[in-house]
């Protein structure tokens, strides 16, 4: 394979020329079998001992940069097959994730020449990288976040972030290379940072398509700039959930936000948007195709669209720090529908559910183990109640116990004595009995003590009194999702060989104040 054409020749004969042919040349013999993609600049020893002088890298960065039209060519590999690289460009990016010393200026200069070149030519070009989302454009705006922690930027800099903000691909998806939603994020934090946060905030365009976000889409259409701004920077941030787990990053972003919007209105806010997750339906679409010289048509159903299964795993992954029984419990509820089928898709969000169990294994006491363990029996499919057991396993070996110990001790008990509870309705009072899997009894009693056969009007007039019966009514549904489940945990018990002292049994089961009446109707032994 030749390494260079006629018209490189020149340039690969000065000293930084040479350097760049040494390190592609010892990062392919590292990855002899592999694509570009797989080549590392980092395999290469000569590249390790640049990084060391940052001058020398800074100039080697510019070298590329400045000739990259002469020297980011295609190169063969060294059979016909596809593995193939592009000449010194692993080089540019392997830098491009170092700090150099480089002027934010400069770097800016280097992004909008190549978005030019990628505008004016789209189609594929085997002597050049017409594509953006190859060049690493989230690195060189990282090198610029950290050069700016030491010297402010300039007006010119800080214009031009701007006008990045509003490139087209900023808002539309890619499935390799650069993530422009994580760069999007990046250019807001330091705007945010730079200028504090009164700049105009992108908005966020991708709720449309599906009933959880045509609703919240029109909604956040109506609402004043100020407050409208503030669920932009939520949702742009959520958009940017990438991968199995949040990463550090995510992480610090999520708490600079909640600092900044104040985490009792992210909180309620998060809170809000689940809860219309909760509600969206299944959206039945019917296709019609041409090819062939026939039609072909099929029925496409949806409960989220890809971008909203992100936005709340986003969503979710932000809840991080959040212990209250209310979000734990809309999280898990989260959880579940997104673990259920939709034909010809199969779960409605998997990434979703799986950002759900990570907040729920990251989230200590005992409502989040107790609504694990439901998610173990509630949620059917086998690789989600592993994940479960492997949760509820972790957390059980933190505290010394089995893990059917820990499930047993955190089931609620919501508030009953014995199985019964009275609430009060100003004159008129609820009476709630657990009395078996899935059936919970609501009685309504009159000042006197006889029964109302139906809710008092007041119940259903005065605010005050009609929100607390909704909290109430959502206490009984997860009551008999908790019998059961139980019911189903008791039945699984059979299968295993415990041994409980007589004490636990009763504590856990026969004197447990939801349980107990359908535990004292079992024989226990």
């Amino acid at each position: 394979m030749a390494d260079v054409t006629d018209q490189q020749q020149e340039l690969f004969e000065t000293e930084l020329g040479q350097l760049v042919l040494k390190i592609d040349r010892e990062a392919r013999e590292a990855h002899k079998e592999h694509s570009y993609y797989d080549l590392k600049a980092s395999d290469s020893a000569t590249y390790k001992a640049l990084k060391k002088d940052p001058e020398k890298a800074a100039n080697l960065a510019r070298f590329i940069f400045q000739n990259r039209t002469k020297i980011v060519k295609y190169i063969r590999s060294y059979s016909s097959k596809w593995p193939s690289y592009w000449c010194g460009f692993a080089t540019f990016t392997g830098l491009m994730r170092s700090t150099l010393p480089i002027e934010p200026d400069e770097l800016l200069d280097w992004m909008f020449q190549i978005k030019q070149e990628c505008r004016i030519e789209k189609k594929p070009n085997y002597n050049r990288i017409t594509l953006l989302e190859l060049w690493p454009i989230g690195f060189m705006v990282q090198m610029i976040e950290r050069n700016a922690k030491k010297t402010p930027l300039s007006e010119t800099a800080l214009a031009r972030l701007k006008t990045m903000l509003k490139w087209d691909e900023m808002n539309e998806p890619n499935y390799f290379g650069t993530d422009f939603a994580k760069v999007k994020i990046r250019l807001e934090r330091l705007l945010n940072e730079t200028e504090g946060t009164g700049h105009l905030v992108q908005p966020y365009k991708k709720l449309s398509g599906d009933m959880f976000g045509d609703p919240l889409e029109a909604d956040l259409n109506q609402l004043p700039p100020e407050e409208a701004a503030k669920w932009h920077r939520v949702f742009n941030l959520a958009a940017a959930a990438n991968g199995a787990k949040p990463k550090k990053v995510f992480l610090s972003d999520a708490k600079t936000l909640k600092d900044g919007l104040g985490k009792e209105w992210v909180r309620s806010h998060i809170q809000d948007w689940i809860k219309r997750a909760l509600s969206a339906k299944i959206i039945e679409q019917t296709h019609t195709n041409t090819d062939w010289g026939g039609d072909y048509t099929w029925i496409e159903h949806t409960v989220f669209t890809k971008s909203n299964a992100t936005l709340l795993k986003g969503l979710v992954w932000i809840c991080d720090g959040f212990q209250d029984a209310k979000t734990i419990n809309l999280v898990a509820d989260l959880c579940e529908k997104s673990m259920k089928k939709v034909p010809n898709v199969g779960p409605a969000a998997q990434a979703t559910a799986n950002a759900c169990l990570w907040y729920l294994e990251m989230t200590p006491g005992a409502e989040a183990t107790a609504r694990l363990s439901r998610l173990g029996t509630a949620i059917k499919q086998k690789s989600v109640q592993k994940k479960v057991a492997a949760i509820v396993a972790k957390k059980a070996k933190a505290a010394g116990i089995t893990p059917i110990q820990l499930e047993e001790r955190t089931v609620p008990a919501f508030g009953l004595t014995q199985g019964e509870k009275t609430v009060p309705f100003g004159e008129y009072t609820l009476k709630i009995v657990a009395e078996g899997p899935g059936k919970v009894s609501q009685t309504w009693l009159k000042p006197d003590g006889s029964v109302q056969k139906s809710k008092p009007k007041p119940v259903a007039g005065k605010s005050t009194l009609k929100a607390k019966f909704d909290k109430v009514k959502g206490d009984i549904a997860s009551m008999k999702k908790v019998l059961t489940a139980q019911r189903d945990r008791i039945d699984r018990l059979f299968a295993e060989d415990l041994h409980w002292p007589l004490a636990e049994v009763e504590t856990c089961y026969v004197n447990h104040d939801l349980i107990c009446g359908m535990a004292r109707r079992l024989i226990w032994a």
